[in-house]
């Protein structure tokens, strides 16, 4: 079984119950607590998230309980693409309050498919950075990205890479 890369790094503690991803809001055990200043897109009024890892390696959960419940399933684009690259911009850096770019990991908003003939994609050019030291998060927009907001998913090809 392959490491977690995200998962060992940051030390993000497991969370993939059927609970988690219903807008439950897990104990200080269960996920990291992020502060998102400006919400996620669409959703500006949610400014405290937390991430916990899901089930599949790779995967995560981020919710928020606060207006009420909200959850993303997020995936480590690094595992879907082997030559994945994304250059923050440093007016980005410094919303997450740093500026040294190791400090930041970045991750994907996944879309789950409404049939179940099509797959589910990755948003690789909304993504959500996080400053895994100050608990910061953010969705960054990248306005050249070459990958667009609905990559596809090749599950069978995450499950063997786990």
């Amino acid at each position: 079984m392959m490491a977690d890369p995200m998962t060992d790094a940051y030390d993000v503690p497991a969370g993939g119950t059927s609970s988690s991803h219903e807008g439950q809001e897990p104990s200080g055990e269960e996920g990291l607590t992020f502060a998102f200043p400006h919400g996620i897109l669409g959703f500006p009024s949610s400014k405290e998230f937390t991430l916990a890892a899901a089930e599949l390696p790779g995967f995560y959960w981020l919710q928020t309980s606060n207006p009420g419940p909200l959850a993303f399933l997020l995936v480590d684009p690094f595992r879907l693409l082997e030559d994945f690259s994304v250059d923050l911009p440093d007016t980005e850096l410094i919303h997450l309050q740093t500026n040294h770019a190791p400090e930041v990991g970045v991750m994907a908003i996944v879309t789950l498919p409404t049939s179940s003939n099509a797959a589910p994609t990755a948003n690789l050019q909304g993504i959500v950075a996080f400053n895994f030291n100050k608990r910061i998060g953010r969705q960054v927009i990248i306005q050249d990205s070459p990958y667009g907001t609905r990559w596809p998913l090749d599950l069978e090809r995450l499950r063997l890479a786990s």
